[in-house]
C-alpha cells in the first residue's frame, strides 16, 4: 500500500469518526434539551399524571389559557362536575359530600369527598376548579378545567411509613397539596393552603401563630379526618414553620 493511499485512508477514517461524534452529540443534545425544556401549558386534551406525593393525582382538562367562552356551561356546580372530561379511574362524577366551595366572579373551586376505584375502592378528597360566567342574570359553571384527587388510604400509609409527626403532616400538606397555587381565587396576592389530618388536635393547630380559616371534620375509609385550610397563608421553607397544637385533645 503506497504512502499516499495510507494518508487518504487515514483522512477518510478521521472524517467518519468526526461524523459519528457529531451525530452522537446532536442526539444527546436533543434528549437533554427535550428533558429540560419548559412544559407546554396550552394543551386541551384531558390527561392524568401523578404528583410528587404518593396518593395525590392531578387531573387535567382544559387549562386556564383556553377560550372560556367556548367551554360548555351548566346551571349548577354538581351538573358541571358530572360533565367533566377527565380520563381516570377516580370516582370523578360522585360528590359524596361537599367540603368547601369558594367562588368569585370568574372562578369557582370545590373541595368534595369522592372515591377512588383503582385496584381497591377507597375514599378520597378531590378539588376541582371551574370557570364561571353570568348568563341571563344567573351564574353558570363550566365543566372542570383542573382537578386533583387525594386518596386517603395511600396518604395514611405514607404517613405511617415516614413516621410523620402531626406537625410534619401539616408541612406535607403545605408542600404538596397546593404547591403551584392552581386552586386559588387570588393567586397574585394570596396563598391558599390545605391538607388532611387524622387527629382531633387539628382543631387547635396554628402555623406561625395563625389558626386555619376553617377546620372541617369528615370520615374517610371509616377514619375521623380533619380537612383544614387557610385562605391566605404565606410561608417560607416548610421546615422553618412553627406548627403547634395549643390545646390537648384525646385521641
Amino acid at each position: 500500500m503506497s504512502r499516499g493511499y495510507r494518508k487518504i485512508l487515514r483522512i477518510i477514517i478521521l472524517i467518519i469518526i468526526i461524523v459519528v461524534v457529531l451525530v452522537l452529540a446532536l442526539g444527546i443534545y436533543g434528549i437533554v434539551s427535550s428533558y429540560f425544556k419548559e412544559p407546554d401549558l396550552n394543551y386541551t386534551e384531558p390527561k392524568i399524571k401523578s404528583s410528587g406525593a404518593k396518593g395525590t393525582t392531578e387531573l387535567t382538562g382544559e387549562e386556564n389559557e383556553v377560550d372560556r367562552d367556548n367551554l360548555p356551561y351548566y346551571d349548577t356546580i354538581e351538573e358541571a362536575t358530572i360533565n367533566n372530561n377527565f380520563d381516570s379511574t377516580v370516582g370523578k362524577d360522585e360528590i359524596e359530600q361537599k367540603i368547601l366551595t369558594l367562588e368569585n366572579d370568574d372562578d369557582a373551586i370545590l373541595f368534595f369527598k369522592t372515591y377512588y376505584k383503582k385496584n381497591v375502592k377507597g375514599d378520597a378528597v378531590a378539588v376541582y376548579k371551574y370557570a364561571v360566567k353570568q348568563e341571563g342574570g344567573k351564574r353558570k359553571y363550566s365543566r372542570p378545567i383542573a382537578g386533583e384527587v387525594v386518596k386517603w388510604e395511600t396518604f395514611k400509609v405514607s404517613y405511617k411509613k415516614m413516621a410523620l409527626s402531626d406537625a410534619d403532616k401539616v408541612r406535607l400538606g403545605i408542600n404538596v397539596d397546593n404547591a403551584y397555587q392552581n386552586y386559588n381565587l387570588n393567586p397574585e396576592i394570596m396563598q391558599l393552603q390545605w391538607g388532611l389530618l387524622d387527629t382531633k388536635k387539628a382543631q387547635y393547630m396554628t402555623v406561625d401563630g395563625k389558626a386555619p380559616t376553617k377546620v372541617i371534620p369528615l370520615e374517610l375509609d371509616g377514619d375521623k379526618v380533619y380537612f383544614w385550610y387557610y385562605e391566605d397563608l404565606k410561608t417560607g421553607p416548610v421546615e422553618d414553620l412553627d406548627i403547634e397544637f395549643n390545646k390537648k385533645a384525646s385521641e
